[in-house]
């Protein structure tokens, strides 16, 4: 099997929160990992680390596929929320006049999975 010709590592991060976009549990984002395993078609590996960030003000997350600090300008890509919420059609949240995306997604216990998803699909089909 070629998808694994890097090095796969596990760390513990002390601090439970440290682990999650947010722990706020009225935010977008409540308990969405920061880092995620994604397969990318043309990275070395194919499976890749994805380091997540949400910025609020802007409604942009980042998304980084290296930890070398020297790579992260080149490796790093923002995009706007509206086209990772997009991709929640796939898991049947529609967006009508009345609702958004968002407040569909308040709505779901469990919306950290369907963002994690999400957010793989955006990374397979655009980077």
């Amino acid at each position: 099997m070629e998808y694994f010709k890097g090095i796969l590592t596990i760390e513990q991060v002390e601090n439970p929160h440290d682990m999650f976009i947010s722990s706020f549990e009225e935010s977008l984002f409540y308990r969405v990992p920061k880092c995620i395993l994604s397969f990318i078609d043309g990275c070395p590996s194919k499976v890749t680390n994805v380091e997540i960030q949400y910025i609020n003000d802007t409604g942009r997350i980042v998304l980084c596929v290296t930890e070398r600090e020297e790579d992260k300008p080149i490796f790093t890509i923002n995009v706007n929320i509206d086209k990772i919420l997009k991709l929640t059609e796939l898991e049947g949240i529609k967006k009508t006049e009345e609702l958004r995306h968002e407040d569909f997604l308040f709505a779901i216990r469990s919306r950290q999975k369907i963002l994690i998803r999400a957010i793989s699909i955006y990374l397979k089909r655009n980077v």
